[in-house]
């Protein structure tokens, strides 16, 4: 009896490390002095770096990987020539460098947890670690807890712990839930995500039907005209008021701009348009704009109706940084191309993982998905990087899965193959009869 139990034992005392890394990697109150930000779980993944590689590299990393190093690599040559007419913060730098990093690392480590202990309890002790994290830094609430800091965490911890749920009722349920708590708390964004998270639910919970003919494209195209009507009718139940008196009144004031919504909340992206245009490689980690680059700014700003004159355009977009508020701009600006290119392949894999998978489909993983490419467009680098990696797992799959589904649709097209071969020769025995 000794001797079976033992074993097991080991298993679960080999696990503890894993949870213990998970839970420590957003812990960034706990950060090392003088390390960049470089939070606890990260420098245990560092020290368990052979371990963490070992297992990750049985998912299909590659790609993730050269791109994140090549992003790495070109930083100090995008600095060194940005030197000639720009001034550079060493200590920005190495934060932007740490940020990379740490999202490389944090990336490897949650495949490592997802092939030890699963990914629902991944999901679990990251969420969990985040929770504590926003619960120990009040000073990024701002005035408004649950947009700012509480929303992504708890949905997801709540999303992991419904993950193995098969009522698609149960799930809608969910979402409402959340999707309440986000609009009374004037998270729009948010709100529209998790509308689109339950339609996704109900449109997409059969799809593993043996009898199912509905293809990735077909999916996409779908998803688009979702996308829309989801976005129309938020508008529309916006203007009528049943959002609430302040929600009706911002969507007026920035429809009457002649814009999106998007558009008119996040400005950034048409600066971030024109500054590619000038310098499409981009800038380095730690530069600071120089005088053309803030005209170049100001003046693609001007067409939205900005203050350039406040604080947010000259303290935050074209302050000591170019900050452009979307992690894929904010790659481009410090890693130029590769960075722009990690940030293109993480959106595609997400996306076609979405859309394509053969699995159940669960609130955990559309709703990750979903806000995982919002930031990617919409969201800065530095508080939101975690959500786009985080999604990025979940969609990585294992080598053993990709060789499965390569073998299964050989053997599709082969019985299709064989099925018009078997159709023709009876046409053929007809006609001779």
């Amino acid at each position: 009896m000794g001797n079976k139990t033992a074993p097991h034992v080991r298993e679960q005392l080999f696990k503890l490390p894993i949870m213990a890394i998970v839970f420590l990697l957003p812990l960034r109150a706990l950060s090392i002095p003088g390390a960049g930000g470089a939070t606890p779980g990260l420098v245990l993944s560092l020290a368990l770096f052979l371990v963490v590689w070992s297992s990750a590299r049985t998912y299909r990393i590659g790609w993730p990987v050269l791109l994140t190093v090549a992003s790495l690599v070109s930083a100090p040559f995008l600095m060194e020539f940005s030197r000639a007419d720009h001034r550079i913060e060493s200590g920005a730098a190495l934060g932007y460098v740490v940020i990379l990093l740490g999202a490389l690392m944090t990336y490897l480590t949650l495949l490592w947890s997802k092939n030890e202990l699963g990914l629902r309890a991944t999901a679990l002790l990251y969420s969990v670690g985040w929770i504590v994290q926003q619960a120990a830094t009040p000073s990024s609430w701002s005035t408004n807890a649950w947009k700012y800091s509480f929303s992504w965490p708890v949905t997801i911890f709540l999303a992991a712990l419904i993950y193995n749920n098969r009522s698609r009722i149960l799930s809608v349920l969910f979402v409402g839930l959340m999707a309440g708590l986000s609009i009374f708390n004037d998270f729009r964004s948010n709100f529209g995500l998790l509308v689109l998270t339950a339609v996704l639910v109900v449109w997409l919970w059969k799809r593993n039907a043996p009898d199912s003919s509905i293809k990735t494209g077909a999916i996409l195209l779908g998803l688009g005209g979702v996308l829309w009507g989801v976005y129309q009718a938020a508008i529309w139940l916006a203007l009528e008021g049943y959002l609430g008196l302040r929600n009706q009144l911002v969507t007026a004031q920035q429809l009457a701009s002649g814009e999106s919504l998007i558009a008119s909340g996040r400005v950034e992206s048409s600066a971030a348009f024109d500054l590619f245009a000038q310098r499409p490689w981009g800038y380095g980690p730690g530069v600071t704009p120089n005088t053309e680059d803030v005209l170049v700014a100001k003046t693609a700003l001007q067409g939205t109706g900005a203050n350039l004159d406040g604080q947010y355009i000259n303290t935050y977009v074209v302050g000591d940084q170019i900050k452009l508020h979307s992690v894929a701009s904010d790659l481009w600006v410090s890693f130029g191309i590769a960075g722009l290119v990690l940030a293109a392949y993480f959106a595609w894999s997400i996306l076609i993982r979405l859309v394509g998978s053969e699995e159940q489909v669960t609130v955990l993983y559309i709703f990750a998905s979903l806000v995982a490419l919002w930031d990617l467009a919409f969201s800065p680098i530095t508080s939101n990087i975690h959500e786009v990696v985080f999604a990025a797992a979940l969609a990585t799959p294992l080598l053993s899965e990709m060789q499965k589904s390569r073998t299964r649709q050989k053997e599709k097209k082969m019985t299709r193959h064989e099925s018009e071969l078997m159709a023709i020769t009876a046409a053929r025995s007809d006609q001779r009869a």
